[in-house]
């Protein structure tokens, strides 16, 4: 969000309004549990068949060892406000409590004075030439849950128009469930955060805030940048069944994150098509998790190597052979699972 103009800043969440669909009743979840109409057994069996050939694909948080032994922690973290997902196990709050530092993608604080100037100019944001979503190029389907979402939080076409790919693709990467508790409650890497600088933790941002979003604005990644944009929009599509979104959160906290993944590709390919959905994934996940998993590895690894690191990312960016885990044993860590309350052993 942080390069969107100053004046869809200071007006979300006051007048922003949840999409029509996106009730409180269909945010409110429920009970974390996966129903057989939103995932029926054989399609959950094959969800986790996929995702156990992807490597270290189960388990939220990592015990990472340096080459010297010094010890850190990794957290996957999911971008929620809801109670079920604030809720953290005993053993990570206390990891959090006692680290020497919380490193995190991104640290949304201003340095200084003349930082936050900077990013409440006028410009940030803004295309010079208006180009209409029609014209953007998405999928048709990503391109009506994008309108509804920008008219959702007040924008006219006139201003949607104005938005640099980067500045949608912030605003895209907000649920419309966490419209009712934005500017209230935390989503779950800050809630980490602030348990962390309570504790006397010092911050750590891997990348500088406006750098996702000047990437997708640079002419030569507007391939990445309207992939990102139809994956970001198909989380928008209507489910007013809090069924699926209680599903979600019951893999989440068994530690299931690669059946989401795989969960996310079927989502996709039945909104746009397999092919779609596979270039799609393939340019997003290709920038988000694997290009910037490097570049966090590169920032945090001095301090990992000094060890009391609580390392906390989404949890997208731990699995596979891109992930983080991986990442870090490449790098000579010692990385080993904890598994935690409701999670499979082992």
């Amino acid at each position: 969000m942080i390069r969107l103009l100053p004046a869809l800043l200071a007006l979300w969440p006051a007048c922003a309004q949840a999409q029509a669909w996106a009730t409180r009743a269909a945010c409110d979840a429920g009970a974390a549990e996966i129903a057989p109409h939103v995932l029926p057994e054989a399609q959950l069996a094959a969800l986790r068949e996929r995702a156990a050939a992807v490597p270290d694909s189960d388990g939220r948080f990592w015990r990472v060892q340096s080459p010297g032994g010094a010890v850190s922690h990794l957290w996957g973290s999911y971008p929620s406000s809801h109670p079920q997902i604030l809720a953290l196990p005993q053993i990570a709050e206390a990891r959090i409590a006692a680290a020497r530092l919380i490193a995190v993608d991104r640290d949304f604080t201003a340095a200084s004075r003349a930082e936050l100037n900077r990013r409440q100019f006028p410009g940030q944001g803004l295309q010079g030439a208006p180009v209409p979503l029609q014209d953007r190029g998405f999928h048709p389907r990503a391109g009506a849950w994008i309108r509804s979402r920008t008219e959702a939080l007040g924008l006219s076409p006139a201003e949607a128009a104005r938005l640099s790919p980067g500045a949608l693709a912030e605003l895209l990467m907000r649920s419309p469930c966490e419209d009712f508790t934005a500017g209230v409650l935390p989503l779950q890497d800050m809630r980490i955060r602030v348990l962390g600088q309570i504790g006397g933790a010092d911050v750590l941002g891997l990348e500088p805030p406006e750098a996702l979003a000047a990437h997708l604005d640079l002419p030569e990644n507007a391939a990445t940048a309207r992939a990102i944009h139809n994956v970001l929009a198909a989380r928008m599509q209507p489910q007013p069944d809090p069924a699926f979104r209680a599903a979600r959160f019951a893999l989440y906290r068994e530690g299931a994150i690669g059946v989401l993944m795989e969960w996310e590709q079927v989502q996709l390919a039945r909104a746009y098509g397999a092919e779609q959905a596979r270039r799609d994934l393939a340019l997003s996940r290709g920038y988000l998790l694997a290009h910037r998993n490097e570049a966090f590895l590169k920032r945090v690894l001095p301090d990992l190597r000094e060890g009391g690191v609580f390392l906390s990312l989404g949890a997208f960016h731990l699995p596979g052979e891109t992930g983080m885990i991986r990442l870090l044993r490449d790098a000579g860590f010692t990385v080993s699972r904890i598994p935690l309350t409701g999670e499979p052993a082992g």
